[in-house]
């Protein structure tokens, strides 16, 4: 690296191999986040159709069976009333 003396503060000067390397590391940088914007984007759809399935076999499950989980029948109707596009929010108690 080479050092320019200018008004008696020296400053480093960047050599050619430097310069562009901060540059790169943010192009980089920013790939990856498109890149996991993209993936996400794709894997919505297996998401959501995943949410509309557990959401099924919850309501399908016996009160009994719901006990031992620690959810009310309540809960789930109202977990099952939800648009797929939300996450699940039943949460068990005692965990």
């Amino acid at each position: 690296m080479a050092v320019l003396s200018f008004n008696s503060r020296a400053m480093p000067l960047k050599t050619a191999g430097e310069a562009g390397s901060t540059d790169v590391a943010r192009r980089r940088a920013s790939a990856l986040d498109f890149m996991t914007f993209v993936q996400r984007l794709l894997a919505l759809p297996s998401r959501w159709r995943q949410r509309v399935c557990d959401r099924r076999h919850l309501r399908a499950l016996d009160d009994h069976v719901l006990g031992d989980i620690g959810v009310t029948r309540a809960e789930v109707n109202r977990e099952a009333l939800q648009p797929f596009w939300c996450e699940m929010r039943l949460r068990r108690r005692g965990w």
